[in-house]
């Protein structure tokens, strides 16, 4: 029997394999292949690292810069961060599970089936990124901003979300329909995005106003006699 085709909308899942690891350490430019990586990272300078089927788990690594690195088939799980700056990044198969970060910094990463899944993000910059096959569950993100980035394939399934900043992005099968959402903006970059009748609702007076409505508001006077 043929298998069913999957939906064209649904993201990819990462793929990846994190048994019989051996512990390491994290340093500039390392090249790093089935390694679990630990303990305190706190203000860690590690750009250009390279990473394949490797763990970072129950890590603190407030401040760290792993600027321009890549992790393929890797796992972080666990991990708090004041902030974390990995700008131009490439995340290839790669979960995060249960993080705690303020500050996560991906601008000009390049983002290919990724999970998150029960993080909690204050605020996560990924203006001029690339980012293809993303599921985020369950999750509290208080401001995303995408403006200029490319989503391919990105589902919300079970989040909170204060805001996404869409401006100057292009979106193609970009679901936030199951996310509790505050706040949409960048209405011209709309073309792409799923959401759901009732955030639809909540956004009209915005795109109205954008568009060059105007909101008739209620007469006190009608509003007394009634």
């Amino acid at each position: 029997m043929a298998r069913p085709r999957r939906d064209a909308g649904t993201p990819l899942l990462p793929t990846g394999s994190w048994d019989a690891l051996t512990p390491g350490t994290l340093s500039a430019g390392a090249e790093l292949d089935g390694v679990r990586l630990t303990g305190d990272l706190r203000g860690l300078r590690a750009p250009d690292v390279r990473l394949l089927e490797c763990e970072l788990a129950d890590a603190a690594a407030d401040d760290a810069r792993l600027r321009g690195g890549s992790w393929a088939e890797c796992r972080w799980a666990r991990v708090g961060a004041t902030s974390l700056d990995l700008a131009g990044t490439t995340l290839r198969d790669t979960t995060w599970e249960g993080c705690r970060i303020g500050v996560l910094e991906l601008p000009e990463a390049t983002l290919t089936r990724v999970l998150l899944r029960d993080c909690k993000l204050d605020y996560v910059n990924l203006r001029h990124a690339a980012v293809t096959d993303l599921t985020v569950e369950r999750c509290t993100i208080g401001e995303l901003d995408v403006g200029q980035a490319r989503l391919l394939r990105v589902r919300f399934s079970g989040c909170t979300v204060g805001s996404i900043a869409l401006s100057g992005s292009r979106s193609e099968h970009v679901d936030v329909s199951d996310a509790g959402l505050l706040r949409l903006e960048g209405l011209d970059s709309l073309r792409g995005v799923t959401l759901s009748a009732e955030q639809a609702h909540d956004l009209a007076p915005a795109l109205i106003k954008h568009l060059g409505g105007i909101i008739a508001q209620p007469n006190k006077a009608d509003e007394a006699a009634r």
